[in-house]
């Protein structure tokens, strides 16, 4: 009986006449690739099995990292008067699509954005 050889998954859905051209390499299948896991172990009861949580350090808030972009975008839309659209993509070097996407991204992020429509167009703001 011939022995099975344990190749690579791609290698099996590849054409033979590919893996015959060496244009799909025939390798063996390695340890990360196998897709049946061991059961794991019943640990129940045994608190020294628990997992373990691994120290952490207090996460950054990106929108407070000095000299970002992101932090420069929330300290123009701080003013008092806000800012415009083509305000902010001029003083941050971003066309209007990229300055809408941001004010979408710290929408998302959780800030809480004001829009007043006003004579040259809306104008976005963040509570101080």
């Amino acid at each position: 009986m011939a022995k099975q050889q344990n190749v690579s998954k791609a290698a099996k859905r590849a054409p033979s006449g590919t893996v015959a051209r060496g244009v799909v390499a025939k390798k063996r299948a390695t340890p990360s690739m196998e897709t049946t896991s061991p059961a794991p172990e019943d640990t129940k009861g045994d608190p020294s099995a628990a997992p373990q949580e691994a120290p952490t350090s207090e996460p950054t808030n990106p929108a407070r990292r000095e000299g970002t972009k992101r932090a420069m975008l929330v300290s123009l839309l701080q003013k008092p008067d806000g800012a415009t659209v083509a305000a902010l993509g001029e003083a941050l070097g971003w066309q209007a699509h990229t300055v809408r996407a941001a004010l979408t991204g710290l929408r998302k992020a959780g800030f809480n954005l004001d829009k007043q429509k006003g004579d040259t167009g809306s104008i976005y703001s963040l509570p101080a």
